[in-house]
């Protein structure tokens, strides 16, 4: 249970980094009045992300759990977000 959730912590922090990649793979299998906006390519790379890591989490574990894939999955992606939020909270605000 916790590789699996390991596995959906690196999928939701990796996941913002597949979007280039994403976006190639969309524009050439759409034309390009079909391609999707980029909250859609945001989605699609979250989810080839988990994809892979439930893929990884059914090979690599005993007893993949979906729960701890969607755990994991959503610490990723917000832990790094609110470590942003604190950084920006301590660093003082000299144009307001």
């Amino acid at each position: 249970m916790f590789g699996t959730f390991i596995l959906g912590l690196a999928a939701g922090w990796a996941a913002p980094y597949g979007e280039p990649y994403a976006a190639r793979a969309v524009q050439r299998l759409l034309p390009h009045d079909a391609a999707p906006g980029p909250r859609e390519l945001t989605a699609l790379a979250l989810a080839a992300a988990f994809f892979l890591a439930a893929i990884l989490a059914a090979l690599l574990t005993h007893a993949p759990n979906a729960v701890a894939l969607t755990l994991g999955g959503l610490a990723g992606v917000l832990v790094p977000r609110l470590r942003e939020r604190f950084r920006a909270m301590r660093t003082p605000d000299y144009d307001g």
